[in-house]
């Protein structure tokens, strides 16, 4: 009884974890801040993000202003906009950041 509550279990909880797997990133700098949506200027263009929810929590001793270099990693984008998980602190050399995804 107790195999086959575990297996249900782990069955029901396994399209919850796949949503919670970070399947975009970018690295920029952030130019513009208005509340918990930063606008971050990539190698390639702007990216919106917004930082509410899950990222506030992985942001502890961030600088977060403008100018800010930056990676976040995030697991939807709405709108255009991605949502991000993380926010941490980029390597001032462009050329160490992580490609964009």
């Amino acid at each position: 009884m107790r195999r086959n509550l575990a297996i249900v279990l782990m069955l029901m909880a396994s399209p919850v974890m796949a949503m919670d797997i970070p399947t975009h990133s970018v690295s920029g700098t952030v130019v513009t801040i208005d509340g918990q949506l930063l606008t971050v200027k990539t190698r390639t263009g702007l990216s919106k993000i917004n930082i509410a929810g899950a990222a506030k929590a992985e942001m502890i001793g961030l600088p977060l202003k403008v100018g800010a270099m930056v990676v976040v990693v995030g697991n939807n984008i709405n709108g255009g906009v991605l949502q991000a998980l993380t926010v941490s602190r980029a390597k001032p050399d462009v050329k160490s950041w992580p490609n964009d995804k």
